[in-house]
């Protein structure tokens, strides 16, 4: 028994919202720029079958403590899922059908140069309804720049190969190094041509640990220079009938689901090496995370688990504030009490969103709280508010 089987095994689960979300760590070349935990995928042909294998085993240990929830939503993110072969996608998704709904929403992220059009289509026909794309950019200067394996003819042909079949978000990166405003508001409209239903627009940033952080590449644009392209870029989004609904998401219709349960605090279990999830208990928090080792993962190591007690309320004020204010739209006290049980008459949490108030960061009512146009601009300085002291 898993360290996370045995934590859940005395904790009844709340009925929160719940999602999956299944991490598959392989790519054909890393990107200098990914802080995700991911490794170039060896030349072993039963891999991707042995890895799905122990997803089911791990999945299937997790299910008497779901509290009969269905998943809203699936995500399978990377690495590079598309990478991986359709029989073994088929043995996850097989263990987890009797857990979803007719309207679940199943997500693949989808890199343009590790798929052709047969390819997609076995992909599809297990039940993929919805793919993000990582496009990053259609430039093919900047696409080498970032290491990426496809050019820009790859991206359309893989929207082409995808158009009608599901919802479609297209990733785009903005602030690239040597990237003038001209070129990052190209890309951007070249995405909004090929009329995706979301869209994720954010800029480079260097992560810690990454080749681009340790070696920053050069021409990289100054600040000045984002925030023209940040003003262009909104502007013509919000032209085009997008909603700006969380720090980096745009839609015209849908937004995506597992995400947004994600930033409002709602349960995921977390699947695969490198993966992380969050299930809501009557004690508190419970936080679980799969090592970043394919061959521990492999070899059947359960992921670690933190508790964070109900009764330790900066640390859950903390950390319900670092997603939930990403979203752009007004936080009920309902809400909040709903997935923390946490009251905003709380003395620690009254005080810390009244210093808010008076510098201009939220507004405040009888009902709920909403970050000021000021304060989205200045979500760090709002989030650091809420950290607790060591």
């Amino acid at each position: 028994m898993s360290a996370l089987t045995e934590a859940l095994r005395e904790r009844t689960l709340r009925s929160l919202p719940l999602t999956l979300y299944v991490h598959y760590p392989f790519c054909r070349r890393k990107c200098p720029y990914c802080d995700f935990f991911s490794v170039v995928k060896p030349a072993d042909a039963a891999l991707d079958t042995r890895y799905a294998q122990r997803l089911a085993m791990e999945f299937k240990a997790l299910t008497p403590f779901l509290g009969g929830r269905h998943f809203e939503a699936v995500f399978i993110g990377g690495g590079t899922p598309s990478l991986i072969t359709p029989d073994a996608l088929a043995l996850l998704l097989d263990a987890v059908e009797p857990y979803l709904r007719s309207d679940t929403e199943i997500t693949l992220e989808m890199n343009p140069g590790s798929v052709n059009r047969e390819g997609i289509s076995a992909l599809l026909s297990l039940g993929i309804n919805r793919v993000s794309l990582g496009c990053q950019s259609f430039n093919d200067r900047l696409l080498k720049v970032l290491g990426r394996i496809h050019d820009r003819e790859a991206i359309f042909r893989a929207v082409d190969a995808l158009a009608g079949r599901v919802r479609l978000n297209l990733d785009i990166m903005h602030s690239l190094p040597g990237q003038s405003l001209e070129e990052a508001i190209a890309d951007l409209q070249t995405a909004l041509d090929l009329e995706p239903e979301h869209l994720s627009w954010y800029e480079l940033t260097l992560e810690e640990g990454t080749p681009f952080y340790d070696h920053p590449p050069a021409a990289l644009p100054d600040e000045e220079l984002q925030v023209r392209v940040d003003e262009a870029g909104f502007s013509l989004l919000d032209r085009r009938g997008y909603r700006h609904y969380e720090v980096s998401a745009f839609t015209r219709d849908r937004v995506c689901t597992h995400n947004v349960n994600y930033w409002r605090f709602g349960d995921y279990v977390g699947l695969g090496a490198g993966a992380h999830g969050k299930l809501s208990t009557e004690q508190g928090l419970l936080r679980s995370a799969y090592a970043d080792d394919v061959t521990a993962f492999l070899k059947g190591e359960g992921p670690a688990v933190r508790l964070i007690p109900r009764e330790d309320v900066p640390g859950l004020a903390f950390e319900y504030f670092l997603n939930r204010l990403r979203l752009y739209e007004p936080l009920s006290f309902a809400e909040l009490a709903g997935y923390t049980g946490l009251s905003p008459e709380e003395p620690y949490l009254k005080e810390k969103l009244k210093a808010l108030q008076a510098e201009g960061l939220l507004t405040l009512n009888a009902q709920g709280l909403a970050l000021t146009a000021r304060g989205q601009r200045l979500l760090n300085d709002v989030l650091i508010t809420f950290l607790p002291e060591e």
